[in-house]
């Protein structure tokens, strides 16, 4: 893992630093970088001007550290004012998932660390000494883990092709208490295997939650692939081997994935029939490569984006018999519906 990871980044610095906007798109790593060094310059700009206006009535070796420790310190109350502000809104009860505590503090220390480190590097311009120097040298190393790891995630976030960036933590509506927890057994790290099969009429919830799960599971280093049904198709059909070497520099391919999320299986308004049936389903995953096909979705922890449900629950029936058939044990899927009701609440059907 430390060995591929190093090699990950190491390839997309060189992808991040070195060419011009206008031939590349942005990627999330780069918006790190961007945003790391936008901490770095205010905290180092902020200092150079206050000590060039202090240093005009005063002078001296505290002189020249006082700008650094105060704007840190500005910059510290901010920090702190925005993470309390995240938590109180986090204890709404409308919010289904409660960020991860440790996660937002070392964020939080992440940022205050590029603030300080830029501070830092303003006091060797200002005050050169070996003192200054360690202190710069300090807070790089307690960067460097910090540094790594959030750099790592928005490449994993990144390769996971998304439709757009969405975390648990930012869904705002109510969910049934079952539901709950059919979603936090999906997402215990320690089972591997799950198959979680989603129906409900309001595509865009259900698109809305699936990415969320899939980004909580990227930002734990576990890679992560968004497919629609058409593209999974497409991998059914081929042997990843025979891929363009070139075809996989930026997503990872659904051999390595560890987690697959699978849209728009079908229509989820209540007038449309079914476009994919089970049984086509199944041809398409025993075409060419069956054996590999089924051991691969065997391995995986897999969202399936399903259609509305009828009140006879026969869709859930049938992709439940799909999951047997392909060699899902019955304990390996968790099924749950989301529908809008009252125009406001989604629960469980």
């Amino acid at each position: 893992m430390n060995k591929d990871a190093h090699k990950l980044i190491k390839g997309q610095l060189r992808q991040d630093l070195i060419g011009k906007d206008a031939f590349r798109g942005v990627t999330l790593s780069y918006s790190w970088l961007a945003n790391q060094f936008g901490h770095f310059a205010l905290g180092f700009i902020p200092v150079i001007i206050l000590h060039a206006i202090i240093s005009n009535w005063w002078h001296g070796v505290l002189i020249a550290c006082l700008p650094a420790i105060l704007v840190w310190f500005c910059w510290f109350r901010f920090e702190v004012f925005n993470f309390r502000t995240s938590f109180i809104q986090s204890k709404n009860n409308l919010l289904f998932y409660k960020p991860r505590k440790g996660h937002f503090i070392n964020d939080l220390w992440t940022d205050l660390g590029y603030f300080g480190l830029g501070a830092a590097s303003a006091l060797i311009v200002l005050l050169p000494h070996i003192a200054t120097v360690l202190l710069w040298a300090v807070i790089c190393s307690l960067l460097l883990k910090e540094s790594r790891y959030w750099y790592l995630s928005k490449i994993y976030l990144q390769r996971a092709l998304y439709p757009f960036q969405f975390r648990l933590s930012q869904w705002t509506r109510p969910l049934d208490e079952d539901i709950k927890k059919k979603i936090e057994q999906f997402m215990n790290p320690e089972k591997p295997n799950l198959h979680l099969l989603v129906f409900g009429e309001d595509d865009d919830e259900k698109l809305l939650l699936c990415v969320g799960i899939g980004s909580e599971l990227s930002y734990q280093l576990i890679k992560c692939r968004y497919l629609t049904t058409m593209k999974i198709f497409e991998c059914f059909y081929r042997k990843e081997p025979e891929d363009n070497k070139e075809s996989h520099l930026y997503n990872w391919n659904w051999h390595e994935a560890r987690f697959l999320i699978i849209d728009d299986i079908n229509p989820s308004h209540t007038d449309m029939e079914e476009v994919i049936t089970t049984a086509e389903f199944l041809q398409k995953i025993d075409h060419k490569h069956g054996s590999e096909n089924k051991k691969q979705l065997c391995e995986k922890k897999v969202i399936w984006m399903l259609g509305n449900e009828t009140n006879d629950n026969r869709e859930q029936v049938d992709w439940k018999a799909l999951m047997g058939t392909i060699g899902i044990h019955p304990d390996n899927i968790i099924s749950l519906n989301l529908f809008e009701k009252a125009g406001a609440q989604i629960q469980q059907a």
